[in-house]
């Protein structure tokens, strides 16, 4: 018994002593590159980058994407705009976007209300400066103020890591290049290494992306022009102070509305001058034939009428009278019956 697990023991080390040679030469012996072992190689790498986060290696700088929305009103258009422009050509701010358009309702107002959009980049360290500045009401009335912030360093630190990795797989593909001999190795390694750049390019430009909306702020603001500023009525006001202000804005809502009637009225002048001539044209042109046609109608009416009327009191004249010479004949005949029997 004991021989026989001497020599299995023996077998087993011979075997464990062949694997290993055959690993050496098999690590030591130079094999065409595949893309598998590419893969393999960019997995380890991103598997020991996963440890970053994890060691909490991480630097502290935040990396904050700041958004501002701001809402203005004005009876004054054409002042608080250029007092917008003024404030954004002398700060670092400049217009990303800009869209101005007029109202073009006729319900509303006839000359139109004027509206400014802008989309306005501003560095982030004047940010708070920026948005002091435009909701500070000299421009114009604040209706909508609100801003937020979004923290974006996982993303940057993700990117940065990506991007490092795939620097190295290209590293490790020019290498790889140089020590390729056969012509199939060089297009396959070539193919990798333009993926790898490709890829790198895109990452470089999704972290510009993100570097320059951290680095410069937005704000989207709109200007507005109304005919009356909001009352701002809270409740805070007294009873007769609410009474007051609904007096006003009744008075108010009556002018416009009395306002929009006379521009209707004015609107609709040229169809009504038209509409007009049309029937004065009808009564002087139309109507007095259509009133000789009906005329001569009813006149022919009643001549038919009284033809038929006289043809009828004829015919029964003539029936009248056959009837009486009926009965006459009727009766000669019945006395001469009489005096022939007699």
């Amino acid at each position: 018994m004991k021989k026989w697990l001497v020599v299995i023991a023996g077998s087993l080390f011979l075997a464990a002593c062949g694997n290993t040679n055959y690993n050496q030469n098999q690590m030591t012996t130079s094999e065409p590159y595949t893309e598998e072992m590419n893969r393999s190689a960019v997995d380890l790498n991103l598997d020991s980058d996963a440890s970053y986060y994890e060691d909490g290696n991480a630097t502290d700088t935040r990396y904050l994407i700041h958004t501002a929305s701001v809402g203005l009103q004005t009876v004054d258009y054409a002042t608080s705009k250029q007092r917008l422009f003024d404030y954004i050509g002398s700060s670092d701010a400049y217009i990303q976007y800009q869209n101005e358009y007029t109202s073009s309702s006729y319900s509303q107002d006839v000359r139109g209300l004027q509206s400014l959009s802008l989309t306005i980049r501003v560095p982030q360290d004047s940010f708070e400066e920026a948005l002091t500045s435009i909701t500070s009401g000299d421009i114009g009335e604040v209706v909508q103020n609100s801003r937020g912030s979004e923290d974006v360093t996982r993303s940057m630190t993700d990117l940065d890591i990506r991007i490092e990795s795939v620097e190295a797989r290209i590293d490790r593909l020019n290498a790889l290049l140089e020590e390729a001999t056969l012509i199939a190795d060089i297009i396959e390694i070539q193919n990798s290494v333009e993926e790898a750049i490709l890829e790198r390019d895109q990452l470089l430009s999704d972290q510009a992306t993100l570097e320059d909306q951290v680095n410069d702020s937005t704000i989207s603001l709109e200007l507005r022009e109304v005919r009356r500023l909001d009352d701002g009525i809270t409740s805070n006001q007294s009873f007769w102070e609410r009474v007051q202000n609904a007096i006003v804005d009744t008075g108010y809502q009556t002018i416009i509305v009395l306002q929009e009637a006379l521009l209707s009225v004015i609107f609709l002048l040229p169809y009504l001058l038209l509409l007009l001539i049309i029937v004065i044209l009808y009564f002087l042109l139309i109507h007095p034939f259509v009133k000789r046609r009906r005329r001569n109608r009813k006149k022919k009416v009643i001549k038919e009428q009284e033809t038929i009327t006289d043809n009828t009191e004829n015919v029964t004249q003539e029936k009248v009278v056959l009837t009486e010479e009926n009965t006459n004949n009727s009766t000669k005949d019945l006395h001469k019956d009489e005096k022939d029997v007699n």
